[in-house]
């Protein structure tokens, strides 16, 4: 197996894992759109003292294995010099679960302001929420043949990733 082929691949399994550990809408099919939306709130969990660590390193995780698969991905095509490969894999699969999660944690912020407004753990989303800009900073470039722009995406998303890893140091 070729490494391109052996590393997309892993990256596959990164985002199917993902994609599983994320939550499912679990409403029954005959439920109408008003009732699907009622059980769909209620499903937003409400963060304390007792579950907001875990949340925390829910989110870190799942953010830490979104960006290791965008940056496998990315240097993969990079190194094929196939920018077609990282598009496809960027626009086809990771910005799905991408935004997946993104609107599942971006509807835990919002029900949990108040109680995070002085956590630490409230910076996350504002992290989680750039990763998309650093995926199309990384396509941009890419397909623009934009070695800085390319770069600046890296280092925005290696800054991230130390934030994310202090972040969790702090709350444990």
């Amino acid at each position: 197996m070729t490494n391109s082929l052996k590393t997309h691949l892993q990256t596959i399994l990164v985002l199917l894992a993902c994609l599983l550990s994320s939550a499912c809408d679990k409403s029954p099919s005959n439920e109408s759109k008003q009732q699907a939306e009622e059980s769909k709130s209620s499903d937003i969990i409400e963060l304390n003292n007792a579950n907001v660590k875990a949340f925390s390193e829910q989110i870190s995780q799942h953010y830490l294995e979104l960006q290791a698969a965008l940056l496998d991905s990315f240097y993969a095509a990079r190194e094929a010099d196939n920018s077609y490969e990282f598009i496809q894999f960027r626009n086809r699969y990771w910005t799905d679960e991408y935004i997946k999660l993104k609107n599942k944690y971006t509807a835990a912020f919002n029900k949990n302001k108040a109680f995070l407004a002085d956590h630490p753990s409230a910076q996350l989303y504002a992290i989680f929420e750039n990763l998309i800009y650093i995926g199309l900073d990384l396509k941009n470039g890419f397909l623009d043949a934009n070695e800085e722009q390319m770069q600046s995406a890296i280092d925005a998303a290696e800054r991230d990733k130390q934030k994310v890893l202090q972040i969790m140091k702090d709350i444990r």
